[in-house]
């Protein structure tokens, strides 16, 4: 089964395609597709830091020492406490978009506004660094469960691929039933080398080529 956050990310995608945002307008397919990847690679991004900040600080206190150390753990520590803080943001804008296009979200309730507060509470980072390892592990988990699509509403007169002649094609195809595909069975054909016959030169054939 698909994760809570992939289906939340498809229903995103889906309301943000077929309503008006904030400013009125339907986002094109796009733009809605930015949209959404960039709310949840915020929390991926955010936990590629944390394993980036494990394993290099262990090869930076074998590598340098007083000034040196310090000033290289600090900057790998800066890229973490960035990339926190860019997580804190985008789950706040997450809770705001569900909660515009009635979508219901499975981020943290930590509100719809990353302000300063917020995003240097430590109640606020806790909550959502323990969700970013959670969605990296069930969304790894659940590599292999896309999400069901769900069947698209028709338009009258309104043809699918701008072209007439495809339209038939694609509407046939979408009611065929899927199967599993059929993996190809090949078998290795035998090799006559009766007319091969080795030379100083190398191997020759007897043929010829035009």
């Amino acid at each position: 089964m698909a994760s809570e956050m992939t289906l939340m990310a498809q229903e995103l995608y889906e309301a943000m395609t077929t309503k008006p945002s904030m400013k009125g307008q339907v986002l094109p397919p796009e733009v809605a597709q930015r949209t959404v990847e960039r709310i949840f690679s915020a929390m991926s991004g955010y936990v590629n830091r944390v394993i980036q900040f494990e394993t290099t600080v262990p090869m930076l206190r074998l590598r340098y020492e007083g000034e040196d150390f310090r000033d290289h753990f600090a900057a790998v520590d800066r890229h973490r406490h960035d990339a926190h803080d860019l997580a804190v943001t985008a789950v706040c804008q997450g809770n705001r978009y569900a909660q515009h296009y009635g979508v219901q979200s499975c981020l943290p309730d930590i509100g719809t506004e990353a302000t300063p507060d917020v995003i240097s509470n430590p109640n606020v980072r806790t909550l959502v660094a323990d969700y970013c390892g959670r969605y990296a592990t069930e969304t790894f988990l659940n590599r292999d469960q896309p999400a069901p699509a769900k069947p698209k509403t028709l338009v009258a007169n309104k043809s699918l691929t701008q072209e007439p002649h495809l339209d038939e094609a694609v509407a046939r195809a979408n009611r065929m039933p899927y199967n599993e595909p059929v993996p190809l069975k090949t078998e290795r054909m035998p090799i006559d080398d009766s007319r091969i016959k080795f030379t100083d030169n190398g191997p020759e054939t007897g043929l010829t080529t035009p």
